[in-house]
Parts: C-alpha cells; sequence; structure tokens
C-alpha cells in the first residue's frame, strides 16, 4: 500500500555497504504544535487544541545516493482547551467540563531528497501526501447532579504537506535525526454536541456545536535510526 512506502520521510542519508545504498528504519519522538485553525479557541472554524507529542517511525527504501521512497506513520495527540470552552458557555451556562484529547493517525508517502553537508551530516528534504484518521476528545458535561457524556467521533481527510531533517551518523549503522514536519487536513466534521435528556417530563435540549476546522500540526522530532 502506498501509504506506507515511506515510514521515513525524515529519515536522511543511507549509507552504502559492498556498493549497495542501504534501507533505513527510524523513531522520533516530540511535541506536536496546533496551528491555524487546530488551535483557535473560536466556535466557527477553531479546534481548541493545544500543545500535545507524537510518535513517528518509517522505513526508507533508496533509488540512488540522493532520492529514497518510503512511508510514515505519526501518532498525536493534543489536549483540548477546557478552560476556553468552558467559559463560552455552549454547553449549559455554569457547567463544568471534563475533557479528553485530540488524536490522529496519519499514514504518509514520501519523496526525499537527501544532500551531504560534511562531517557526516546530510539533510533532507521531503514532501508528504496520505490519509489522516482523527478523533475527537471524548467530554463530559456536568451541572449539579446532572451530567451528560459526548462521544468521540472519528474523521478521515486527505493530509499533505512536508518536512526537512538533518541527521548525524554514529558508529556503525546507527544515526541520530531531527525533523520539523508540517501537515494538514481537512477531516470531516466533529459533533461536541450533549444529547438531549427527559427529567421528570421536561425535555433539556442538545447543546454544544460542531467542529468544522482544518487539522494542522507542526513536528518537531528527536530520533533513531538504523540503516540494513
Amino acid at each position: 500500500m502506498l501509504l506506507f512506502i515511506c515510514l521515513t520521510s525524515s529519515i536522511t542519508y543511507s549509507q552504502v555497504d559492498n556498493g549497495l545504498v542501504l534501507k533505513r528504519f527510524f523513531l522520533e519522538f516530540g511535541p506536536a504544535i496546533p496551528v491555524h485553525g487546530f488551535s483557535d479557541n473560536l466556535v466557527e472554524g477553531g479546534g481548541f487544541a493545544m500543545t500535545g507529542f507524537n510518535v513517528a517511525t518509517g522505513l526508507l527504501i533508496p533509488i540512488n545516493e540522493n532520492f529514497r521512497i518510503g512511508a510514515i506513520y505519526q501518532l498525536g495527540s493534543n489536549p483540548i482547551d477546557k478552560e476556553e470552552l468552558e467559559s463560552l458557555n455552549v454547553f449549559v451556562p455554569g457547567a463544568s467540563l471534563s475533557t479528553g484529547a485530540w488524536t490522529s493517525h496519519s499514514l504518509l508517502a514520501s519523496a526525499q531528497y537527501q544532500r551531504e553537508l560534511g562531517n557526516n551530516f546530510q539533510l533532507t528534504l521531503s514532501p508528504l501526501a496520505g490519509l489522516v484518521i482523527a478523533n475527537s476528545p471524548d467530554l463530559a458535561v456536568s451541572l449539579g447532579p446532572l451530567s451528560a457524556d459526548i462521544d468521540s467521533e472519528t474523521g478521515m481527510g486527505f493530509v499533505y504537506g512536508g518536512q526537512i531533517g538533518v541527521r548525524k551518523g554514529l558508529i556503525g549503522r546507527h544515526g541520530v535525526r531531527f525533523t520539523a514536519r508540517y501537515l494538514t487536513a481537512k477531516p470531516e466534521p466533529f459533533s461536541l454536541r450533549t444529547p438531549a435528556v427527559n427529567i421528570g417530563g421536561i425535555t433539556i435540549p442538545s447543546q454544544g456545536f460542531i467542529i468544522d476546522t482544518r487539522f494542522t500540526l507542526m513536528t518537531l522530532n528527536l530520533g533513531w535510526d538504523y540503516h540494513f
């Protein structure tokens, strides 16, 4: 599957062994920073996302000494801004919230160019494209003895972006790396609405709003790689 051909758009240099350019596996992690509308605290177009973390792994297949193709899997988690949501009173005025986090699973194909910088440092540049599966945070709304749960919803969409990386070769087949990756997508809208409830014959209508935002993340990762 093409979406799993690039588990290494951040991988840089692939060393040569007996005349063969080797494949490379990597693992990296770091902060996941929401940008643009995804971080906005707005009912219209905002995602209320805060800085979280991500983990990414990948495999690089060499075409020649300067170009690679591969696949990346990136898992991201971003908490939602509970205080801002409570202050907007979009659910029940005066209600308190318990919140989960946005999660995202990105499967990315990549074509990578690498350039030697000297002293066993390499620079890489990669366009990225693929599929993102995003999950909205679970919410619990409570007011006195009353409470209502808002379950997570799943949305899918086309994701694209790019990355730049720097790698330093170590002893043997190992290396360390730094990767800055930018991804943006427009998944389906998510509903943050409480269910309608009936209490003593009185119906309390559904409260909340729809999140229809662009899902955009900047990740800044440190990692390790191994070529084989």
